[in-house]
């Protein structure tokens, strides 16, 4: 997607969302982890929710979490539901929600 830090200036944003490009390799990736943890860092402290989007490994969830980030989405966690579904879908039984 489209991302400018200008627009941390100008705009009244509540978090900032990592793109799944950057989640994907970590933690193998030393520059991606480098970068993913620069974000999650900025984003604290300009007071921001951090939300990543595209995570599909465990590992990729622990270093999120263990790296401060507050919201992981991703097929990790379930696959595209259409809206209509998504109740009956946390209520399922040993549901994981990050």
């Amino acid at each position: 997607g489209y991302s400018s830090l200008r627009l941390l200036q100008h705009f009244p944003i509540h978090g900032i969302k990592i793109d799944r490009s950057f989640v994907q390799g970590i933690p193998e990736v030393r520059r991606k982890t480098q970068l993913v943890r620069g974000v999650i860092g900025l984003a604290h402290e300009l007071d921001l929710l951090v939300v990543a989007e595209g995570v599909e490994t465990e590992a990729q969830a622990d270093f999120l979490r263990g790296s401060g980030c507050e919201i992981a989405q991703g097929y990790l966690y379930a696959r595209p539901l259409p809206a209509r579904h998504v109740a009956n879908w946390m209520k399922e039984p040993g549901r994981r929600v990050a």
